[in-house]
């Protein structure tokens, strides 16, 4: 009995996927190993009370950083690994352009407004208070960062874009805070740390974009892109929170029933149909 043997095309993506697994693990398992150091540097230098209120505050902020972009950072992932594929270059830098406007708005909107709480309920007396403000502060910029590391994921520079996010921010914090603290002769307190972490955040985020856009070669997207493709993500989107809908009602099992397959598969190849096609005849 024959057995077919692998193209070369195939081993060439088993031997990528090989180098890049082996390339997360490492990164993964040095990046843990940095966690572990950094907590036990905060909790040991900002006391009980501090490192509780950075951990609470911190906590939030992540939790804020991936809900309120709207799922942005799954949508690069979708869309501009497909249209990179497919050559569909206008489409996949109206993507990232719009990706980016929205991710700003929303973030923004929503950090003004917790803000705007804060202060009129004259909460910024308190340590909870200030750390709070300047989380909201640092919301943009951690979601912005984030949707650098996606669109790097989206490209296959996993091992540059997860080497960042578990070994580079961390790094950068350690030194900002053994900076600081040796600048001021105490322990920073919690928004001071958190104010840290945007910093590096910015500085992480820009050199993921440095490196994503010399692969890629992104030059600006014309409207015709922008609006074209903002209604692509419109329908992928739509359809993600129809899924989570559905399930958070009806289980998973609803997932598979042929009338939300149909309706969904309805949504998204409608917007795509009507919206698009006078863009991209």
């Amino acid at each position: 009995m024959a057995v077919d043997e692998p193209s070369p095309e195939a081993g060439g993506v088993l031997g990528l996927a090989r180098r890049l697994a082996g390339g997360v693990f490492l990164v993964t398992m040095l990046g843990q190993a940095a966690a572990f150091g950094v907590q036990l540097l905060l909790a040991r230098t900002m006391g009980v009370e501090g490192f509780g209120i950075y951990v609470y505050v911190f906590t939030w902020l992540m939790i804020a950083s991936v809900v309120v972009p709207l799922g942005q950072a799954r949508v690069m992932l979708r869309f501009v690994s497909a249209y990179r594929a497919e050559g569909h270059m206008g489409r996949l830098r109206g993507v990232i352009s719009n990706g980016h406007k929205l991710v700003g708005r929303t973030c923004v909107g929503v950090g003004l407004a917790v803000a705007g709480v804060i202060l009129v309920s004259g909460g910024t007396g308190s340590p909870l208070g200030g750390a709070a403000l300047v989380a909201c502060a640092a919301l943009p910029i951690v979601a912005w960062k984030n949707l650098q590391l996606a669109i790097a994921h989206s490209l296959r520079q996993v091992v540059l874009a997860k080497g960042m996010d578990e070994l580079g921010i961390r790094i950068g914090l350690v030194l900002g805070f053994l900076g600081l603290w040796g600048l001021q002769d105490r322990a920073p307190g919690a928004a001071q740390t958190l104010l840290l972490l945007g910093g590096v955040s910015v500085a992480v985020g820009l050199w993921v974009r440095r490196a994503w856009r010399s692969e890629l070669g992104v030059e600006r997207a014309g409207p015709r892109e922008e609006l074209s493709s903002l209604w692509l993500r419109t329908a992928f989107t739509t359809q993600v929170l129809l899924a989570e809908v559905v399930v958070g009602i009806g289980g998973e099992s609803w997932v598979t029933h042929p009338f939300y397959r149909f309706v969904s598969r309805q949504i998204f190849s409608h917007l795509e149909r009507i919206l698009t096609v006078p863009f991209h005849p």
